[in-house]
């Protein structure tokens, strides 16, 4: 076969190959809603934190408050309500421009809705997505925050300071709601620097999994925190009520801990 008509053969078998990974990723992007935030970010980090195969809508009943301009990056307050879509399986709060984007994720169990609210570490301008996971379907809220930035880059003040190991881990908490009441809030924190890992010098160090149960030691809800969550971190959640809250934890470094919260009166 000569020489000239190989090369126009591979030639075109190349040409096939790569027209077929571009309508394949054709397809794939066509089944992404376009980010209404114009975020080049968003095509990028939906498959890598959803998966590639997720099914993703737009959903503007789902919920994203936090502050239009970041008055402080270590501490951007953000509350998610996502009750509105129906029992969420899980809900990954992530920011699009942080250099570590998943803030956390939230496992409500049936019955718990999906309303959280806590603080975190922004590093610049981004939008914020909350994607709740309903029926194999990854709905989406948003929300977009400036900021000066360079919150997740900073060394938490528990790490400058020598006493924070004696209370590392401690929880405390309140509800709020009676116990004839189908529903109360709980809003409790934890002692703990929840270092990004990138301040110079200082490793990653933070809570990565807490576990809500009630008195029949059935589980509530399960939160597992990255680390752009605020040091010291304070969750605000909506539970079923209940007489009490067992709430255990760990980190990354394998320290356990655990508070029983009551019902307040």
């Amino acid at each position: 076969m000569p020489v000239f008509l190989v090369k126009t053969l591979a030639m075109k078998a190349l040409l096939f190959i790569v027209s077929c990974l571009v309508g394949m990723t054709s397809l794939a992007n066509a089944t992404l809603p376009q980010d209404p935030l114009k975020s080049s970010q968003w095509e990028y980090l939906v498959p890598i934190i959803l998966g590639e195969d997720a099914e993703v809508v737009l959903n503007d009943t789902i919920v994203v408050n936090a502050p239009a301009a970041a008055e402080d990056s270590l501490n951007v307050p953000v509350f998610v309500d996502a009750s509105s879509v129906g029992q969420v399986e899980r809900l990954v709060v992530f920011a699009d421009w942080n250099p570590i984007p998943i803030i956390l994720e939230y496992r409500p169990e049936p019955g718990t809705p999906a309303n959280i609210g806590f603080d975190f570490k922004v590093q610049q301008s981004t939008p914020i997505r909350a994607a709740a996971l309903v029926d194999g379907v990854w709905q989406v809220g948003m929300a977009h925050v400036s900021a000066a930035g360079g919150g997740c880059t900073l060394p938490s003040m528990g790490s400058a300071d020598e006493s924070w190991a004696a209370k590392l881990g401690e929880i405390s908490g309140r509800t709020i709601g009676q116990r004839d009441n189908l529903y109360q809030s709980l809003l409790f924190d934890v002692v703990h620097p929840m270092d990004t890992g990138l301040a110079d010098g200082i490793p990653a160090f933070f809570i990565d999994e807490l576990t809500l149960t009630n008195p029949a030691g059935q589980t509530i809800a399960t939160l597992l925190p990255k680390e752009p969550v605020s040091e010291n971190p304070l969750f605000n959640l909506r539970i079923p009520a209940v007489d009490s809250v067992v709430i255990r934890g760990r980190d990354n470094n394998g320290n356990a801990f655990s508070a029983e919260i009551m019902q307040s009166e």
